[in-house]
């Protein structure tokens, strides 16, 4: 009877982990992303708990990054300005879902100013997990050969910038890339 009860207790906590460290994630371009169109990303993704939003053409504020509610979930956003690897066509965004607490997170990043809106990373822990979802939107290829040159420098910086952030996390952190690789 001891042993059954014990091997219950057992299943019960694995069933219990397993949710925990059990993730839903995806990769999204919106195009746009405004308010409303944030809210109906939130509600066509309610078992979603991670999500990559690239290419969301939010504009920067005064910060680096943005941090807001939509829906009850924690988003945090990097919008596009006017720099030298950047268009209107950027901004990126990270949007958790019900797992995860503001107070979990530990570290945002966000790429130089040149390519503000290209990036932003975030390491968030819990008692379970400890993950840093990466989102990255690289430049489309240009159809002159004379934009080349600009173009490569774009996606190498951007992926000098996202070692930079893999180089700082500890090893029991995983990290979840979202790219546009275009």
């Amino acid at each position: 009877m001891a042993l059954l009860l014990i091997m219950g207790l057992t299943y019960t906590l694995f069933l219990w982990m397993s949710r925990l460290l059990h993730l839903h994630i995806c990769s999204y371009n919106p195009l746009s992303a405004n308010e409303d169109r944030l809210h109906d990303i939130s509600a066509e993704t309610p078992n979603f708990d991670v999500i990559g939003l690239i290419g969301t053409q939010q504009q920067r504020t005064l910060e680096a990054y943005d941090k807001t509610w939509i829906d009850r979930r924690l988003y945090l956003h990097s919008g596009h300005s006017k720099r030298e690897h950047t268009n209107r066509s950027g901004g990126v965004g990270i949007l958790f879902g019900s797992k995860f607490r503001e107070q979990q997170v530990r570290r945002v990043w966000t790429p130089p100013a040149k390519l503000q809106g290209r990036g932003i990373a975030c390491r968030t822990t819990s008692r379970v997990l400890d993950i840093c979802p990466i989102a990255a939107y690289y430049p489309p290829r240009p159809h002159r050969n004379v934009d080349m040159p600009k173009y490569l420098a774009a996606c190498q910086a951007i992926t000098n910038w996202i070692d930079t952030v893999l180089d700082q996390l500890p090893k029991s952190c995983t990290p979840l890339l979202f790219l546009d690789g275009n």
